[in-house]
């Protein structure tokens, strides 16, 4: 014979119609018995929860007990036994249609923002649409959300890792989501849904180093570039003169000139990971807005900017006399004075800002 007081001993309340109170009184048993701890408690406390919100639907009014027995048919034919079907109500189901609403919204925004430029997916504060999570009312509800979130986060990150060892979603950004679904706090549930490498993509990276996109330390990361360029251009000197020798006699410097140009294009052009020898060395790779490798064209053109606006006008006063020197400097001194601007306001360098391209440490 059932219970006459389940699901309501179950959950710890009195018997009530309530919707608030059932979810309350639902929310803080399964924190206190979690699925990983506590497996058949808290299969039968979401029983609970379950039938006592179905039981809204139909109001039973319980006959009162007397010391002598009547036939069940009798009771029947009283209005001490009632059982009637209420309405769907319409509040239910426009409450149900609001959730659904919020949820195809959270997904479609977060695969929005996933694939938007660094500069702005990088930014917590546009990730602030991520809290209306809170305002899910159905707690079963919420905790699949936060694994299908979860999943989507890990297949997002895996997708860029096995493209350029990257993270679409970094770091700051992985600790943020986390403050607000809590799956560390639910590792060893989730152990047994997902397969190991979708944690190394998310959970696994809180703390471990890897690409950062950010533009933090950015003096640092132009230093270290300045450093990468001259180790490009001995690399270049003694391979040419050990294997061309080219660098036997002077008249020779402008072919080799061309000649490292080229190499510096070309060599960043096709290599898969769009790195040279000196940034790969110094544990630089360039990558475009969204974090994706960046294409051949955009390598090409950030490399002929540069040379354009650099090393070619560089050679021409050094080499060919041509520029007066009060021209020579008023023009490195706007060149200076450019490079210094943009940097100030995109933290990257012009010929990358031109091309819409950025170098990153590994």
């Amino acid at each position: 014979m059932t219970d006459r007081h389940y699901p309501w001993d179950i959950l710890g309340i009195d018997k009530t119609d309530d919707k608030k109170t059932i979810k309350k009184a639902y929310a803080v048993l399964i924190k206190q018995y979690k699925p990983d701890e506590y497996p058949e408690k808290f299969k039968e406390i979401q029983a609970a929860y379950k039938i006592a919100l179905s039981m809204r639907q139909w109001q039973v009014e319980e006959p009162e007990l007397s010391n002598t027995p009547e036939p069940i048919a009798n009771k029947l034919n009283t209005e001490e036994f009632k059982l009637s079907e209420t309405p769907v109500d319409k509040k239910e189901h426009e409450f149900n249609q609001q959730q659904n609403a919020l949820i195809e919204n959270l997904h479609k925004q977060l695969h929005e923002i996933t694939f938007s430029p660094l500069a702005y997916k990088n930014k917590l504060e546009n990730w602030k649409f991520i809290e209306d999570y809170y305002e899910i009312d159905d707690f079963t509800l919420k905790a699949e959300v936060a694994k299908s979130i979860f999943k989507k986060v890990a297949e997002y990150n895996l997708f860029q890792l096995q493209r350029n060892n990257t993270l679409l979603l970094n770091q700051n950004i992985l600790k943020y989501l986390d403050g607000v679904f809590d799956w560390n706090s639910n590792w060893n549930e989730y152990q047994h849904i997902f397969p190991e490498h979708y944690f190394k993509a998310t959970i696994d990276k809180f703390n471990q180093k890897t690409i950062s996109v950010s533009r933090s330390n950015s003096i640092r990361l132009v230093l270290r570039r300045i450093i990468s360029f001259v180790t490009e251009i001995v690399l270049y000197v003694v391979v040419v003169y050990f294997v061309f020798q080219l660098f036997s006699s002077s008249e020779n410097f402008s072919l080799k000139l061309i000649g490292f140009i080229f190499y510096m294009m070309l060599n960043e052009a096709f290599i898969d990971n769009r790195t040279s020898f000196g940034k790969d060395l110094f544990n630089l790779i360039v990558l475009d807005q969204y974090g994706n490798v960046c294409s051949i064209k955009q390598s090409i053109a950030r490399n002929l900017i540069f040379f354009l606006i650099v090393v070619i006008p560089l050679y021409i006063w050094l080499k060919l006399n041509i520029l007066h020197m009060n021209i020579f400097i008023i023009y490195f001194s706007i060149v200076c004075s450019i490079y210094t601007i943009v940097f100030l306001v995109t933290k990257n360098l012009l010929h990358d800002f031109l091309t819409k391209t950025i170098v990153v440490r590994k």
